[in-house]
């Protein structure tokens, strides 16, 4: 019977050239699984036809060798293709030599693989291609502080903060307990905090972790006045960094709220989100509710970007909705009822081969979770506008899911492998009905799969994405106060001719309460000798934390003593300096008043902008937004660019450049290094053109000619000093130019922008400076206009 049908076959197959039967060449990177297979011994040519090594000539002979000769070629192994190329030697099978070269080659292919099994490492492999694959995607890192807050046990001491090298002015603090930091919320109330952010935006601060860190503080600093009555309220805590550090002290108090706040939300993220995924959906607590509600309105996310939280609570409010989506599972649109007939059982078996684990169109598990992972970091890249990203993200998802349930009506029908593996012919039109049975089919078996194997993988992603964040935000409230501080103590010279008076004097540190008691600054560092006459005048630097000030007594006054004087006793002291440390680096000359006259700030006025507070450009665009936000004071300029720009095919991106100034209220003639203003460039997002360089930075003019050199680096802080400056009257040759001194100077600072089109406009406040005796400039309140 065998002879009477290979005999048959003979005339289809003798068109066939030699590479019909050929497999596809060995590639060097041979996927792990198929390796394994071989391992097992159960590598076939099925495994070889799945893994993309068989060519079509292939393909075609092993369907003609399956219908004809009965032969089930596709279940065959090495052995059996041995088998029958003995019996066609033999004569039980008429082949013909190109017929047996094509089987020779394809157990060639066998061997090949059989040795590289035996070759390589034993390694195990979950792809999600068709192909030699990619290596399995690894489930997000956890670091060792994201693990303990999420899995850890708090400590018996019960503190989430520590502090090293502590009494010194070295002083910084640490996180020593991340799962005490989760701790802070037991479930109702973190319940309650992810439901009010995502119903109104609001953020809860002055609780959790806030709270613990005031209780946690207040003893350290306890010593100082203003922080003895302390309670939980963060009010009160920025009332005394306020009253010690001014304008600097509140904005360290806000980086420590705004960073506790969002503590907060991700503890309460964790807590609910790990809640429902341990314990299940049937306990309908009110933490699953929480998810219910984003779910079912994903536009709810739109409302978690109020605040100052930026850039943090648009991160966050993407990951609560891809948590709402994944927490619930793949869950049917529609599923048409399976009484529903099928004509034949032919088209089931041909669409069930489609989706199997063999099949060129199968997506492995690991394949489903790197679509989930594409999404979620594509949607991650611009969290300016979460509402977009995270549906963008979503949506993809969907497709992908429906690309691939509706797939097998572009590819399953016409599939060699899909109509072999059903062991049918496939020769009628599936009717609309059939055609949506089995897609409700393909989508309920497939979800079934993902339920079980890619969902939890996708629910520790986001749990290890809560954790990693919540961990990294209680590090960030230890930032500002390891902040680092530099106060610069020295004494100006109005010529080379003038000696210095406090040359060789001894200068110490001390805190003065209200009640008129000095407390020397404690620990090391504090004391110090002013250069003799005879010595270079370096300025004496003192360096210090933020936590190391305040545990050292926050010293506010300067005590300078005789040479020989007893430094011990405040009372023999020469002179009493007070100060504030309300900048990170403050410049003291102790050189005195001035005796005569000063250039004092009269007036304050803004410079190309209409108003100082929130200006809003007009006539821009449809889909373009651009406003300054911008504050000004005696002693300091603050200004906040931002352009919005809805892109049709990219979302909605977001800009913004920042820049600070401290300014002089005054400032003498002819002395080195009296006009000095402190710049800070403190940010800039998506402000860079396509070579990389910064498109905005600050300007610093004097007398709207004389340009001072600032800085492009962001959080970078310099001072910038104009030379000294004339005495009005008098007259100075400077080359071929005749310098003449003014009665009145103009100090603009600001923003700039380079817009690419060859303006550079420029936004910021003119600060003017009159010449005056300094007894009167002393009790000038400035004219601020715009305000």
């Amino acid at each position: 019977m065998k002879r009477i049908v290979f005999a048959c076959l003979l005339f289809v197959l003798a068109s066939l050239p030699l590479s019909g039967m050929a497999a596809s060449p060995l590639a060097a990177d041979v996927d792990a699984k198929l390796l394994g297979l071989s391992r097992e011994g159960k590598l076939t040519v099925r495994a070889l036809q799945g893994f993309g090594l068989l060519d079509e000539g292939h393909r075609k002979l092993i369907l003609e060798l399956r219908s004809k000769g009965k032969l089930d070629a596709l279940s065959a192994n090495g052995a059996q293709i041995d088998t029958w190329l003995a019996d066609a030697a033999s004569g039980k099978l008429d082949l013909t030599p190109e017929q047996r070269a094509g089987l020779a080659q394809t157990r060639e292919l066998f061997r090949e693989i059989e040795a590289q099994a035996v070759s390589s490492p034993t390694v195990g492999n979950v792809s999600g291609e068709t192909v030699p694959a990619q290596a399995p995607l690894a489930d997000p890192p956890q670091s060792a502080a994201g693990s303990q807050l999420l899995t850890g046990s708090a400590g018996p001491d019960g503190e989430i903060f520590g502090i090293v090298s502590s009494g010194t002015k070295e002083a910084t603090m640490k996180v020593v307990d991340y799962a005490r930091g989760r701790a802070v919320f037991d479930l109702e109330a973190s319940t309650q905090v992810v439901s009010d952010f995502v119903s109104s935006g609001r953020v809860e601060e002055e609780k959790g972790v806030l709270s613990a860190y005031i209780d946690f503080l207040s003893p350290v600093v306890g010593g100082i006045e203003a922080f003895t009555h302390i309670g939980t309220g963060g009010g009160a805590f920025a009332g005394a960094l306020g009253s010690f550090f001014g304008e600097f002290g509140g904005k360290l108090s806000t980086n420590i709220a705004t960073n506790a706040g969002y503590a907060n939300l991700l503890i309460a993220a964790v807590q609910t989100y790990d809640d429902v995924t341990t314990k299940g959906l049937q306990h309908r607590e009110t933490g699953v509710q929480v998810y219910k509600n984003i779910l079912g309105n994903v536009s709810t996310i739109a409302s978690l970007i109020r605040g100052p939280y930026v850039t943090s609570a648009r991160a966050y409010a993407l990951n609560l909705g891809f948590a709402a989506v994944y927490i619930f599972g793949f869950t049917l649109d529609s599923l048409v009822e399976e009484a529903q007939a099928v004509r034949s059982a032919t088209i089931k078996a041909v669409h069930a081969a489609y989706y199997s684990a063999g099949s060129n169109y199968y997506i492995t598990d690991d394949g489903w979770y790197r679509n989930f992972a594409r999404h979620y970091d594509e949607a991650m890249k611009n969290p300016s506008d979460p509402t977009s990203a995270f549906q963008a993200a979503y949506s993809g998802m969907q497709s992908d899911i429906e690309q691939y349930v509706t797939g097998y009506w572009n590819h399953g029908e016409n599939d060699i492998f899909t109509v072999l593996e059903a062991g049918r012919r496939f020769n009628y039109e599936a009717t609309p009905k059939e055609r949506e049975y089995l897609n409700a089919v393909a989508r309920r078996d497939l979800y079934k799969r993902l339920n079980a194997s890619v969902l939890p993988r996708i629910q520790r992603y986001m749990l290890t994405r809560f954790s990693e964040e919540a961990a990294n935000a209680l590090d960030k409230m230890c930032e500002p106060m390891n902040t680092r501080c530099r106060i610069r103590i020295f004494e100006s010279q109005p010529d080379e001719f003038t000696e210095r008076t406090y040359a060789g004097y001894v200068l110490r540190f001390a805190h003065i309460g209200g009640d008129g008691q000095v407390a020397f600054a404690t620990g090391e560092g504090w004391t110090h000798r002013l250069p003799a006459l005879d010595e270079d005048p370096a300025p004496v630097d003192v360096e210090m934390t933020v936590l190391g000030y305040l545990e050292c007594g926050a010293p506010n006054t300067l005590l300078l003593f005789k040479p020989g004087a007893d430094s011990d006793d405040p009372a023999k002291a020469e002179r009493t300096i007070s100060f504030k440390l309300d900048k990170r680096f403050l410049d003291l000359d102790i050189r005195g008043e001035p005796a005569g006259n000063v250039w004092a700030l009269t007036r304050i006025e803004p410079y190309n902008i209409e108003q100082f507070g929130k200006y809003s450009f007009e006539g821009l665009p449809e889909h373009m937004d651009k406003f300054i936000e911008s504050s000004a004071s005696p002693t300091a300029f603050r200004l906040q660019y931002t352009e919005v720009i809805r892109w049709k095919d990219k979302g909605t991106e977001t800009r913004t450049g920042g820049v600070e100034f401290s300014l002089p209220r005054h400032f003498e003639a002819d002395v080195d290094g009296s006009l000095k203003i402190g710049a800070s460039y403190s940010r800039n997002e998506g402000f860079v053109d396509r070579k990389g360089k910064s498109s905005v930075g600050m300007f610093i003019i004097l007398d709207a000619s004389v340009m001072g050199q600032g800085t492009r680096v962001a959080d970078e802080t310099v001072d910038v000093s104009f030379s000294p400056q004339l005495e009005p009257g008098r007259v100075r040759q400077a080359g071929a130019m005749i310098l003449r001194g003014k009665d009145v100077h103009t100090i603009d600072v600001g923003l700039w922008h380079a817009t690419g089109l060859g303006l550079v406009p420029k936004y910021g406040a003119r600060y003017t400076y009159e010449w005056m005796p300094f007894a009167e400039a002393k009790g000038r309140q400035p004219l601020i206009k715009g305000q």
